[in-house]
């Protein structure tokens, strides 16, 4: 079962770091790299779920206040999978999400929303330190674990610069909504973005898009 989900809320806190203290580490400000999101929702109420998955590309500058997501999309729905291709730049400075393709744009207001600030939360600790891989190929990796509100995380980063390399997400959303999220992490990069242009917001989403929310 081929699925896919748009999780750039919890990716932009997972990716590249740097320390900030003897266990807890934070975001490097500018990064980019790749993510895979599979995720399962289940609404109060119902007996099936919904489950999607997400492949991404994904750039980031903290001191800008700019996120980007370059993705494919397929949901899996009562009458078969839904596939989308989409870009999705999110500008905190002026507090407005760009949903675009080549074709159309949606304009949003981000509401209560800031942009994370990448720092692994207080509440996980560090619960032991295992090697992934062989020879060459090997990282020393840091296991966290613990509560965030409803939540209980459990999430990978390497020793040396803290970038992130899974994590899983279990808990149950102010609705009553239980979830289920895991997400894998490759060739991310930290101190730069991936080109210059990156946050550009195409001239279809400067014209003619309208503004939905308040």
């Amino acid at each position: 079962m081929y699925l896919t989900f748009n999780v750039i809320s919890v990716v932009a806190v997972f990716i590249g770091y740097t320390i900030v203290d003897a266990q807890h580490c934070c975001l490097s400000k500018k990064f980019f790299g790749k993510g895979f999101i599979v995720k399962a929702t289940l609404k109060p109420g119902s007996s099936t779920p919904s489950m999607s998955q997400d492949s991404f590309e994904v750039d980031s500058d903290y001191d800008r206040k700019l996120h980007a997501v370059n993705g494919t999309k397929i949901t899996e729905t009562v009458s078969g999978e839904v596939l989308e291709v989409y870009q999705v730049i999110r500008d905190f400075n002026h507090m407005k999400k760009y949903y675009f393709n080549n074709i159309h744009c949606d304009v949003e207001h981000i509401v209560d929303e800031q942009m994370p600030d990448g720092c692994v939360p207080k509440s996980l600790t560090l619960i032991g330190t295992y090697t992934m891989g062989s020879r060459s190929q090997s990282m020393q990796i840091n296991g966290w674990s613990g509560k965030v509100l409803n939540e209980t995380w459990t999430y990978a980063t390497t020793v040396n610069d803290c970038t992130t390399v899974s994590y899983t997400i279990l808990g149950t959303q102010p609705d009553g909504t239980k979830i289920s999220e895991t997400a894998q992490f490759a060739d991310i990069v930290q101190q730069r973005n991936s080109y210059d242009g990156v946050f550009d917001v195409p001239d279809h989403c400067k014209h003619g898009a309208s503004v939905v929310g308040k």
